[in-house]
């Protein structure tokens, strides 16, 4: 707190004065005499105080101000560990911020001089120095408990420990599974693929539908960057004939799986043709 002394009348133009001030009213001045006419202290403790302020002339004449303030306790800030996911995996990214509640009606705390920092893995050792609010994120690369600790610190140096223990699930084996709208269709005819039933976490969908047959490796699906996070998908042959259809499905994390299936296309042009040579021998 900065206390201003100031002289409200006084004779004699061009005089020097001197002050110095006792905080909390015990008795004892806190400083020596000095010309500077304000000064700065910081209460450890919450309760009533009379500050005292003296100022003296170059006569040696003094003279004595007085004020009652009341000093509030500095409440240490309040807050839980939020979680970005209801669910942690394996290999995701998942994002840890403070949550403060709301106490009788109102937040105690202030954005712009909280800071706060994380021990996000349970080793013991914070992630970061105490810097402004903010979030973090983090990968677990393991499954199991771990222990979260999170530290606030207001601008009055009031220091908060907040604990969460947290459980890293781990990421479901990936299996691909496709339901398909007919397996025997015709040219220009519509046909959907619906890929929802398969297993994995923030599956990509790659889907080949004039496949070879080959079976990609554990290597490629990781460098695969294609598809798309839609398991639904559509495809009209101009061609008849069979079709080898391929979806390969891969998680964040790289691991996939791939399956094959065949879909007949019949050429109606041609058999429509054929029907009509058919029906002109039988009349001749």
């Amino acid at each position: 707190i900065r206390y201003t002394s100031r002289l409200l009348r006084y004779g004699g133009a061009g005089q020097r004065f001197e002050y110095r001030w006792d905080f909390n009213g015990d008795g004892h001045w806190d400083t020596h005499f000095s010309t500077q006419s304000f000064s700065e202290h910081v209460f450890d403790r919450g309760g009533e105080f009379t500050v005292r302020s003296e100022v003296r002339n170059e006569d040696g004449t003094t003279v004595a101000s007085e004020k009652t303030i009341l000093v509030k306790i500095n409440e240490k800030p309040v807050a839980e560990i939020g979680i970005s996911l209801d669910k942690v995996y394996v290999g995701e990214r998942v994002r840890v911020l403070p949550v403060f509640p709301q106490i009788n009606g109102r937040y105690n705390w202030d954005r712009a001089t909280t800071q706060v920092r994380f021990d996000l893995d349970g080793d013991g050792l914070w992630e970061s120095d105490f810097r402004g609010y903010s979030a973090q994120q983090w990968v677990y690369s393991k499954s199991g408990e771990v222990n979260i600790r999170m530290q606030l610190r207001d601008r009055g140096m009031n220091v908060t420990t907040v604990a969460k223990t947290i459980y890293v699930n781990p990421l479901p084996t990936v299996k691909a599974s496709v339901t398909v709208s007919a397996r025997g269709t015709e040219v220009n005819q519509l046909v959907k693929f619906d890929a929802s039933d398969s297993l994995g976490r923030n599956l990509r969908y790659i889907w080949d539908f004039d496949s070879v047959g080959s079976l990609q490796t554990g290597e490629t699906w990781a460098t695969r960057g294609a598809g798309t996070h839609t398991p639904k998908a559509t495809k009209v042959w101009r061609t008849p004939g069979e079709k080898m259809v391929s979806l390969l499905v891969i998680d964040e994390t790289g691991k996939g799986d791939q399956v094959f299936f065949p879909v007949t296309v019949r050429d109606t042009v041609a058999e429509s043709k054929a029907v009509g040579m058919t029906r002109w021998s039988l009349l001749r």
